[in-house]
């Protein structure tokens, strides 16, 4: 019962700061329970050194500071990473890297998918996201190990910086992250200079330092008025 999607996701349409609306399925009742759990499971495993989403004393500052102090930096992200992230691609996690068997992880692929993708509204999103493609960021992350590069990963923000970083090292990771199903978003991968103040998931890197971008003081200047 729980493996359909019908009756079991509240579908609806949400606004974000930027105006641009976007597709949530959140799971209900029984199903949300069961997601509940799974995310619960899913916590207890250890996560790498280079994630800095759902880990505890970690944050979108926390990964700005990983790139304090460094060359060249690249941003990038995963162009609509949570629905891109399939029922194939979470039941190769499930049985592939959690050994489950094929019937068992058929099951849960299922169950933890809405219309074949990942739904965006359930506790299971942020965490399976980061599972299901944790081949992909590890493959990433070996290639800037070799090539002594810092790698950062929050949620889909994939952030890098060192001496290394070039045009060429841009078109790898997009290789790497192609080959497993996803894209490279084309209008957000932005290659920073030295010299130059760079945007790191909403923090700005400038001379060494940290700072709140402008949108940010608006954004706060505007809420102050309200109050």
């Amino acid at each position: 019962l729980l493996m359909k999607d019908e009756g079991n996701y509240s579908i609806f349409e949400q606004l974000s700061k930027k105006g641009k609306s976007r597709k949530i399925q959140k799971p209900l009742d029984a199903l949300d329970i069961v997601h509940t759990r799974i995310a619960s499971l899913l916590s207890r495993i250890k996560l790498p050194e280079y994630l800095h989403s759902g880990k505890k004393g970690h944050s979108n500052i926390t990964n700005a500071q990983a790139h304090l102090n460094t060359s060249k930096t690249m941003t990038s992200d995963v162009e609509g990473f949570f629905p891109s992230t399939t029922r194939n691609m979470i039941f190769s996690f499930y049985f592939s890297v959690m050994k489950m068997s094929s019937d068992v992880a058929d099951i849960l692929s299922h169950i933890c998918t809405c219309h074949g993708q990942l739904p965006t509204g359930s506790r299971i999103s942020m965490p399976l996201a980061f599972f299901a493609n944790s081949r992909m960021f590890d493959e990433i992350n070996m290639l800037c190990e070799k090539l002594k590069v810092k790698m950062t990963v929050y949620v889909d923000d994939l952030t890098f910086s060192g001496d290394n970083v070039n045009r060429l090292f841009c078109s790898v990771v997009k290789r790497i992250i192609s080959k497993h199903g996803h894209v490279m978003h084309p209008t957000k991968t932005k290659l920073y200079s030295e010299c130059m103040p760079k945007l790191v998931t909403g923090i700005i890197i400038t001379a060494g330092r940290l700072k709140v971008r402008n949108e940010q003081h608006r954004l706060m200047a505007r809420d102050i008025e309200y109050w």
